[in-house]
């Protein structure tokens, strides 16, 4: 990942639309951690199978969006669309995502 870290570590969900975790346009959920890990983001766990995954970056969420693009155009040869949900935004949204997103 590129240099531009904050100051603080920040918790994210990670939730991927369009794909299946078997048959077509399937993702690997495991090689898709192991990816993420490679790439610089810290304890990296997947929430069942089911495509969401969370993970702790210094990184500003854009330079996060800018490199999961990269990743998935790069790996995938079907687009895979994605939503990043700070831990700091996720009490505004229910807070149901804040206990999955504590890890």
């Amino acid at each position: 990942m590129p240099h531009h870290t904050t100051a603080q570590s920040m918790r994210y969900a990670l939730l991927l639309r369009g794909i299946n975790v078997g048959g077509k346009h399937r993702v690997s959920m495991d090689r898709l951690k192991a990816d993420l890990m490679e790439l610089g983001f810290r304890s990296v766990v997947s929430y069942i199978n089911s495509g969401n995954l969370f993970f702790d970056s210094n990184e500003p969420e854009e330079v996060i969006w800018h490199t999961l693009t990269r990743y998935f155009d790069a790996t995938y040869d079907f687009p895979v669309s994605f939503i990043i949900i700070s831990a700091a935004v996720a009490p505004a949204r229910g807070g149901s995502v804040t206990e999955l997103v504590a890890g």
